[in-house]
């Protein structure tokens, strides 16, 4: 598994605390800026890309955004799209989040029945097995924290 993966492009919707951001990575790229103003959640959204989990390797987090009281930002579709380069040829990797609502027969208000996630493979939709087969045949999920997070230690469980 000698691949050489470069992140060319990260473009968020409706990702926790950003509503539409897309980072241009084809040049050096710095992300910087006070605390609290996004830096983490571009990294969050990247590992939830790759890994469905957040910078901090937890797998239940919240991506959907929230208001200011806390409270989850309904009827919007949460999504996060990566292009990479993989060895020469391009590869978009994409997740979108969205809400089930469902209406019962005879009742005017719609209820909330969970979400789904669906997954794309170069812009062709893909089953959750097939996209994470597709990710783990690019890098091991433990290398790519050790290569992309220095404060990151492997974990013994």
């Amino acid at each position: 598994m000698n691949n050489k993966i470069m992140l060319k492009k990260l473009t968020l919707k409706n990702f926790k605390g950003i509503k539409d951001l897309t980072i241009d990575f084809s040049k050096v790229t710095s992300i910087k800026g006070e605390n609290a103003s996004g830096k983490t959640t571009v990294f969050d959204a990247f590992t939830y890309l790759m890994f469905d989990k957040d910078s901090q390797d937890r797998s239940k987090f919240e991506v959907q955004p929230l208001d200011a009281s806390n409270n989850v930002i309904h009827m919007l579709d949460t999504s996060v799209e990566g292009t990479l380069d993989v060895n020469g040829k391009t590869m978009i990797l994409k997740k979108v989040l969205k809400e089930k609502w469902t209406r019962k027969r005879g009742e005017e208000q719609t209820e909330l029945k969970g979400t789904e996630t669906s997954y794309y493979i170069d812009e062709v939709p893909a089953k959750m097995g097939e996209y994470k087969k597709q990710i783990n045949g690019l890098i091991d999920e433990n290398l790519f924290k050790l290569l992309s997070n220095p404060l990151y230690f492997s974990r013994s469980e």
